[in-house]
Order: structure tokens, then sequence, then C-alpha cells
């Protein structure tokens, strides 16, 4: 199977230390024996990791011109019209005009990129060799992922300081347990002021209570005094036949005192 390098799959390294020892290990393959697959794939696979493989890269490798420009002798392969990538439509198209292997084969690695396929080169050379390379293309490897890695964790830095701390389980425990605290404190407050108005309410249902009381023995003297008028008529004969009586009485005092007495007899309603 195939090992292809695809853009838009970063997988950035966590941290400097991290991407130092990717880069070491990409760097101990530069002078060591038969090592330029692990080599490619190494270094490839840390393009592929950091975001590297994009439109500006892959135009750039893909041109001898500007690779033989920007790095001195940086030429892949040894020919003045290739890069260290070729774009093409058919796995087997490795060969140069003579028909000489150039590129891997696209079933053994290739790189993939916006629906285009790229050949990878299969000419590295150490850095006793008349014409290096591989340390050219790990220099440039290493300025590149360090640039953008840095502003990857810059940017991730950025984005966990804006972003709310995630809550750790105890923190969710104890922040329910301040909550069901908060819900019973505030029931205990609401019970107390039931219980001050329950109180209230009875000290004004005892003042009611005494008001009926006052209002239920005025109603009962009241009863009393109209009882004892209702009674009243029943003596007024009584009263009556006495007036008469004493008016009688007055009579025969007038009578007397016309004799020489002076005695008085009075009626007092």
């Amino acid at each position: 199977m195939a090992t292809i390098f695809r853009g838009n799959k970063p997988n950035f390294p966590v941290n400097e230390t991290a991407l130092t020892e990717r880069l070491k290990a990409v760097e101990n393959l530069i002078n060591a024996d038969n090592s330029n697959v692990q080599f490619v794939e190494a270094a490839f696979k840390l393009m592929e990791d950091c975001d590297l493989i994009n439109a500006e890269n892959i135009k750039f490798l893909t041109d001898a011109i500007a690779l033989k420009c920007k790095h001195r002798h940086l030429k892949f392969p040894n020919l003045p019209t290739e890069g260290a990538l070729r774009q093409v439509t058919n796995y087997g198209d490795i060969s140069d005009r003579t028909g000489f292997s150039r590129f891997y084969n696209g079933t053994e690695r290739r790189v993939e990129f916006e629906g285009k396929m790229y050949l990878i080169s299969n000419d590295w050379y150490k850095d006793n060799n008349p014409c290096p390379n591989k340390r050219q293309f790990y220099n440039w490897l290493t300025d590149k992922a360090t640039a953008t890695c840095r502003a990857y964790w810059h940017e991730q830095a950025l984005k966990a300081a804006a972003a709310p701390k995630k809550p750790s389980a105890g923190e969710i425990l104890l922040s329910n347990v301040n909550q069901l605290d908060n819900k019973i404190n505030v029931l205990f407050s609401n019970l107390s002021m039931m219980n001050n108005k329950m109180d209230a309410l009875s000290a004004d249902i005892n003042q009611l209570n005494q008001r009926i009381d006052q209002l239920s023995s005025y109603v009962s003297q009241t009863n009393n005094a109209l009882n004892a008028l209702d009674k009243l008529p029943a003596h007024m004969a009584e009263f009556a036949a006495l007036k008469s009586k004493v008016d009688a009485l007055n009579a025969q005092i007038d009578s007397l005192k016309k004799g020489g007495l002076s005695v008085t007899a009075r009626w007092s309603n």
C-alpha cells in the first residue's frame, strides 16, 4: 500500500520539544546509509503534520529553478527542469527523457493536494556527495516547520486564554452542592418568613377572639337589658294601681291638711 502525504491533514507536534525531536529524527537520516526512503517519508510526514503541504510549498518544490536559486545546490533531481516534486496523472510517470528513473513510483509513495497527484524525487544525497541536497532540504523544512508550528501554538494559546476553562468533575460536583445549598437557604428563608407571617396571623386571631369576646359580652348585656324592658309592660298595671292608691292617699292627705295636718305622700317613678 502506498504512503500518501496529503494536504489539509495537520497533526502538529504538541510543543517545541516534540518538534525538535521530529526534526532531529529527520536530520539523523541525512548521512545514514541506505536511508533515502526513510528520509523522504520522515520529512514529508513532518510536512503533512505541520500543514506544509499547501499550494505555496508545492509550487516551490516543483520548480527546479526556484529551488536552485533559493537554496544553494538544492536541485531535485539532478536535472535543470525537475524539482523535488513532479505533478503527474500516471502513477508510473517516474522517468526522465532518457528513461532513467528519477521519482518514486506513485504506488509506493506520493503527495496529494486539491485532487492532484505529485511524485517525489528519489535523488537524495549525503553531505559528502558532490551534489548534496538532503541537508539543504532539511534546513528548508526546519525553517518552515518551526515558523508554522509556532504560529499554530500561539493561536491555540490565544484560544485557550479566551475560552472558559472546562470544569473538572470535582468542580462540577462542588458547584452542584453549592447550588443545592443556596436553594436550601432560600427555602429556609421562605419558611422563616412564612413562620413570621403565621405568628403575626396568630396574634391577629387572638386580638380578634378578644374582640369577639367583648362583643359577645356586650351582646349578652344588651340582651339582658332588652329582657328587662320586655318585662316592664307586665308591671305597668300594678304601677298604675299603686299610683291610683297613692293619688287617693294624697287626696286624703290634702283633706287632712285642710284639717291642720302636714303629712304628704308622693309617687315617684
